[in-house]
């Protein structure tokens, strides 16, 4: 059989992907897969090669709506104007040097989200970073957990300020999950978060107090989840600045249900 083997001719050219019907006409293999092969071989793929498949065949096209986990990632995105329309889909993450132009519609299934952007874009103009943001927070109205790069904040904040961009409410999400600096506009941020998402439950905030701004000035006004459904908050590297401190005060005493409050001190803080 070893011998046999060695023996066996090269095969000069291998062609896959092609067959041929009684009628003598090409077809095509992949397209003809059952459907949950054609899922895991997608699976395998980054989304925006899925994107690229859904050219060659319609019915690729069709088997990529049906994908329940869509990541992005690259210095690529920044060339693409997409369109997301997946009622199955349950996750969404964006991981991305700049900010992508995506549009997002009838997410009716998704379950999370995950924005991380290293930078906004110096050389967009701000019309252009409030278009791009809105068409993205408008499709993820209905997410249930959100979590937020800090790279996103100054200009969330300005959006949120001004509803013509995005008027609407997370009305679904219930855990909010944040990383934030000292700056000026984090309070107000956060706030306006919070007075967005009405059913919210749970509160997570990583702190990165590299930098040092003005002392955080906290209005002290009723907000709904706070007063009816905020069960649950979580400070990670917490090192006891004002600021902070000021914040947590804010939470207790307007916190009405608020049952649980887990504080991670910041390592370097433990240690002094």
């Amino acid at each position: 059989m070893e011998n046999s083997l060695q023996r066996s001719p090269i095969i000069s050219k291998l062609t896959c992907g092609v067959c041929y019907n009684v009628g003598g006409e090409d077809g095509d293999r992949l397209s003809n897969l059952p459907e949950p092969i054609i899922h895991h071989i997608f699976s395998f793929l980054e989304t925006i090669d899925v994107v690229r498949a859904s050219a060659v065949s319609r019915k690729w096209s069709l088997k990529s709506l049906t994908l329940e986990r869509i990541e992005f990632g690259g210095d690529e995105l920044d060339n693409y104007k997409l369109k997301i329309a997946c009622s199955n889909l349950e996750s969404f993450n964006i991981f991305a040097p700049l900010l992508p132009d995506f549009t997002l519609e009838s997410l009716n299934s998704l379950q999370n989200a995950f924005i991380f952007l290293e930078t906004i874009g110096e050389y967009m103009e701000a019309k252009e970073i409030f278009l791009r943001m809105s068409k993205i927070l408008n499709g993820l109205r209905d997410v249930k957990v959100l979590k937020l790069s800090c790279t996103l904040y100054q200009f969330l904040k300005a959006i949120l300020e001004q509803r013509s961009y995005f008027s609407a409410s997370f009305n679904n999400l219930k855990s909010l999950i944040l990383c934030v600096t000292t700056a000026e506009w984090t309070v107000p941020l956060i706030i306006r978060l919070l007075n967005r998402s009405p059913n919210l439950e749970v509160l997570t905030i990583y702190f990165d107090l590299d930098e040092y701004y003005d002392d955080w000035e906290i209005p002290d006004k009723v907000i709904l989840c706070l007063t009816c459904h905020l069960k649950t908050v979580e400070l990670i590297d917490f090192s006891g600045n004002e600021n902070v401190l000021e914040l947590v005060r804010f939470l207790l005493k307007n916190g009405h249900v608020l049952q649980k409050l887990r504080v991670s001190w910041l390592e370097r803080c433990g240690e002094s």
